[in-house]
């Protein structure tokens, strides 16, 4: 019964991981970028939703947290991603949940396409 119960955890554990960090598999193009008056996040709105599997309530933002060790390279990305109205693909890892019922991916990696 033990070893039962092990190996349902250790196979939940591996699903959940296969979807703990995921591709935003679909080119994208920046409509909006919102620098949230909470000081700690900023959010990007989308021309059309990110397909990713991170099974957030709405893949139309991305969430881009300021604590990101890379926040600076990434929020430059955006800008120029935003302004010259170019395409991005990119990683999201987790949903920020503004609510019960509401939560958007929280964008980890920016690949910035030509």
């Amino acid at each position: 019964m033990k070893r039962i119960i092990v190996s349902i955890v250790i196979s939940l554990f591996g699903i959940y991981c296969a979807n703990a960090n995921s591709p935003i598999e679909i080119e994208r193009t920046i409509v909006r970028i919102v620098i949230h008056d909470n000081g700690s996040l900023i959010y990007v709105e989308l021309d059309q939703p990110a397909v990713n599997q991170e099974n957030c309530t709405n893949d139309g933002l991305l969430v881009l947290y300021k604590s990101h060790s890379s926040f600076d390279q990434i929020y430059a990305g955006l800008l120029s991603a935003f302004h010259t109205k170019g395409k991005f693909k990119g990683w999201v890892n987790g949903c920020h949940n503004w609510s019960a019922t509401y939560s958007n991916p929280i964008l980890r990696r920016l690949d910035l396409v030509k």
